[in-house]
């Protein structure tokens, strides 16, 4: 009866250990066919991330060429394994053709692409070099200063109405309220070309704002 039971144990043990042998094969085998390129048995224990242990996975390879699924080759004292080339499938002419043509495809479609960005890198060049913005801002920066010194203005007029007398102080108000509005519609011009730039730019908005002399808000 112990003799069965240990006979059992056994049996179940070596089913184990094939039923594992085999599955290290079929990934193994799987794996070397579809990355269809040499590797030592090292890097294929580590590409695996390991999964089997490294004695296993170089008892496979070995299995895996005396089966004529890999071949194997000895180059600076380091056997190296890779996919048995007759047991690829190659592709027919026709397949061949199609593939012509999506890479031609694929090929125009990517020099488009390379046009298109060559095209908006030279606009946003040409931007860049204008004068016009840095101008914009610069007559910003201008109205902002002499905006705060009417505002000054406009806070002595009202502090001391005998100062000046009621016509002086309207004149005051009106100029205050011209250079306010000239000075809002300059600031939304500056900010359209300065988003029209950003479209068409890679750079992010700060990185561009710096790299244009730009202090933002």
């Amino acid at each position: 009866m112990a003799n069965n039971l240990v006979t059992a144990m056994y049996c179940d043990d070596m089913m184990a250990f094939i039923h594992k042998n085999i599955k290290t094969m079929k990934v193994i085998a799987e794996y070397m066919m579809s990355q269809n390129r040499p590797y030592g048995a090292t890097d294929v224990y580590n590409n695996l991330h390991q999964e089997f242990g490294k004695a296993l996975v170089v008892n496979c390879l070995n299995s895996a060429v005396q089966s004529g699924v890999l071949r194997e080759k000895v180059i600076s004292k380091q056997k190296i394994y890779y996919a048995n080339q007759d047991n690829i499938a190659t592709c027919d002419e026709r397949e061949l053709a199609a593939m012509d043509r999506e890479i031609a495809d694929k090929t125009e479609r990517l020099n488009e692409v390379n046009a298109q960005l060559k095209s908006l890198l030279n606009e946003l060049r040409s931007l860049e070099s204008s004068l016009t913005t840095p101008e914009l801002i610069r007559s910003i920066d201008s109205l902002e200063i002499q905006l705060s010194e009417m505002e000054k203005q406009k806070s002595k007029l009202e502090a001391s109405q005998d100062a000046v007398g009621a016509h002086e102080k309207k004149d005051a108000e009106q100029r205050y309220r011209n250079y306010d509005e000239m000075l809002r519609k300059r600031k939304r011009l500056a900010e359209e070309m300065i988003s029209a730039i950003h479209e068409n730019c890679p750079m992010k908005k700060k990185a561009l704002l710096e790299e244009m002399g730009v202090e933002g808000d």
